[in-house]
Order: structure tokens, then C-alpha cells, then sequence
């Protein structure tokens, strides 16, 4: 192996013992901040290891009808809030966050002011962002 090889598997090795901490601290934040037996919606990229949180029922943001995690992203904001409202009206009660998806709050500004506006932030840090999106009808007043 040359050392430019060396180099770059290290790297790589360095990186997902990163993606594995980060995994593990956004779990200890959502078991911390949210009830067992709650529906929570997590933004990721399709990540299996973000969608695992014991005793909650997790489900990707976006996802196809089927509950599937979508790569075909919203075209725009008011997209984006749709998918939400519609999630929401499904049973999700919150929504993490991870740090790999902070992305979608600066790419869809319309979200993240629906967000801050109707549903109160109950963590916030380097890791992830915790919402509660409560149950269909008990968004908390602009």
C-alpha cells in the first residue's frame, strides 16, 4: 500500500469513527429530549444508524409515500413545509435534525421560519436540532 493510500484510508477510518460519535450523541439527545412510544421524523440522507432510536417509531424526512426516505428533494420551501404538514398530520409528533442535514435549514429557508414560528425547539447544538411538531392540530400559535 503506498502511503498516499495509507493516507486516505485513515482518513476514511478517521471519518467514520466521527459519523459514528455524532450518531451516538444525536441518540443520547432525542432519548433525552423525547418520550418513549413517540413518532419521530429524522432528516437524513437514508442513514439506517439515524433512523434507530429505541422505543420510538422513526421515520425518514422526506419520504415517499410508502414511508421511504426520498431522494427527490422538495423544489422549494413551500414543498419542503408540505411535506412536513403532511407528515405531521400522519402522527410525527417531533423532528431531529442531525448535524449532516443542517443544510436543509439554510436551502429551505421557508422551513426553518415555519419551524421556528409554529412548533417550539426543544434542543439545540453542534449535533442536531430537536422540534416538536406535537399532534395534527396543536402546532402552538404564531
Amino acid at each position: 500500500m503506498s502511503p498516499d493510500d495509507r493516507d486516505r484510508l485513515l482518513r476514511e477510518q478517521s471519518e467514520e469513527r466521527d459519523y459514528a460519535r455524532m450518531v451516538r450523541r444525536v441518540c443520547q439527545k432525542v432519548q433525552a429530549a423525547v418520550p418513549r412510544a413517540a413518532t419521530v421524523l429524522v432528516a437524513c440522507e437514508g442513514e439506517d444508524d439515524l433512523l434507530r432510536l429505541d422505543a420510538r417509531t422513526v421515520r425518514p424526512f422526506p419520504q415517499t409515500r410508502d414511508g421511504q426516505y426520498d431522494r427527490q428533494r422538495p423544489a422549494n420551501g413551500a414543498g419542503a413545509v408540505a411535506q412536513l404538514e403532511s407528515l405531521r398530520a400522519k402522527g410525527a409528533q417531533f423532528l431531529v435534525w442531525p448535524e449532516p442535514a443542517f443544510w436543509w435549514l439554510t436551502e429551505y429557508p421557508e422551513l426553518r421560519q415555519h419551524l421556528d414560528v409554529h412548533y417550539p425547539r426543544l434542543h439545540a447544538d453542534a449535533d442536531c436540532i430537536i422540534y416538536q411538531v406535537g399532534q395534527p392540530g396543536q402546532a402552538k400559535a404564531p
